[in-house]
């Protein structure tokens, strides 16, 4: 829901969309999510850790299908509005929602069939080479889709890490070491960060921290920390940092990459482990809700906001105003968005997820070994 509403207030109220606060930061929530990819990911991958090639596999049908299923239905809904974006960025004076770019063949064949998720687009790959020859990401069909190709190559770190910890714990320390050593601050760190997160909520250390009378206070305290990080109080030292590491770095940090969010993002996560206290809110049936749909809602949220909610905003803004019209289309928006959420998670999440669950048990050939004589 942060990633929805910065993307409309992006959209139809550029000039206030600074305002929302961490309500609004989709980047901030992107990071929270990869994270949370490698505190899960670490004990799935742990029930089979040698299986790489079917692990890397899984996660390429986990992600590939649900994104392509979106990419179809966002091409279906340009075709239906295709001036709906220019002429509402054109009343609102937004131009990120200006700089999209209509539907073109060649990239929807890149969408489509998953080659983004591998390259990525020239703001987000994380492979520098690449810059020069990639569409931006204002070209995709689906634009929430910059972030699997993150998520795929950040599942892959964790798989390895995963497999080298089961190899030798010798294997698996060095490799956190090429990791803080050679990646560098940027968002893969997350998913090693969240692997290394859920080895400690499993270990009797952290089981000894839970039981401190102080740990409480400590939670209280990350917390705080980590909103004010998100604010950007370190940002001075967090960008000396960042400027200081791309340089070395053996990977490229996306194009808004942000040290000081990241930062808050992990202190935020660590902060929710450490209050059992706060959880009955995320046990909540609202937010339990939200969080099954979260994946179907941000594939889905933005082809729904470039066409019907620009479509509701031009109508809207002549009558009632710029502000009045934003919160109108974001309410019809989402009306749309959720009931949709709903037959995409039933009809495609769940289908990928079984999918990609046979591929990882699908039987092994094992070629029929001579009898010895005798």
């Amino acid at each position: 829901m942060q990633v929805v509403f910065q993307h409309y207030a992006l959209a139809f109220l550029p000039v206030s969309s600074g305002h929302f606060g961490i309500l609004a930061d989709g980047n901030f929530a992107v990071f929270v999510f990869f994270v949370m990819s490698g505190f899960v990911l670490t004990p799935s991958f742990e029930r089979r850790p040698h299986a790489l090639v079917s692990g890397l596999g899984r996660r390429v049908i986990r992600l590939g299908l649900p994104a392509a299923a979106a990419c179809v239905f966002a091409a279906l809904l340009q075709a239906a509005w295709p001036h709906a974006a220019p002429v509402a960025a054109a009343l609102s004076g937004s131009s990120w929602l200006a700089g999209l770019r209509p539907v073109a063949l060649g990239q929807a064949f890149a969408d489509l069939s998953g080659l983004s998720l591998i390259t990525g687009y020239a703001e987000t790959t994380l492979f520098g080479p690449l810059v020069g020859i990639l569409p931006p990401w204002t070209a995709s069909v689906d634009a929430p889709v910059w972030s699997l190709h993150l998520e795929l190559w950040g599942s892959f770190l964790v798989l390895l890490l995963v497999w080298l910890r089961a190899c030798n714990p010798w294997l698996h320390a060095v490799a956190l070491a090429f990791c803080a050593g050679m990646i560098g601050v940027n968002a893969l760190d997350l998913f090693a960060l969240g692997s290394v997160l859920s080895l400690a909520a499993r270990s009797q250390w952290f089981s000894t921290l839970m039981a401190r009378r102080w740990r409480p206070a400590l939670g209280i305290a990350v917390f705080l920390l980590g909103i004010l990080t998100e604010y950007d109080w370190f940002m001075p030292a967090a960008r000396w940092l960042q400027r200081a590491d791309v340089a070395r770095a053996l990977v490229r940090p996306f194009a808004w990459f942000s040290l000081s969010q990241e930062g808050a993002a992990v202190a935020i996560f660590v902060a929710v482990l450490l209050l059992p206290e706060a959880h009955f809110l995320l046990r909540s049936r609202l937010a339990q809700w939200l969080g099954k749909l979260s994946f179907a809602i941000y594939l889905l949220h933005f082809p729904i906001l470039t066409t019907l909610g620009s479509a509701v905003f031009v109508v809207a803004v002549g009558r009632i105003g710029v502000g009045a019209a934003a919160g109108f289309a974001l309410i019809v928006g989402l009306a749309a968005t959720l009931p949709l959420a709903v037959l995409f998670e039933r009809a495609v999440d769940q289908n990928a997820i079984a999918l990609s669950r046979r591929w990882s048990t699908r039987p092994v050939r094992v070629a029929p070994q001579a009898l010895p004589d005798g």
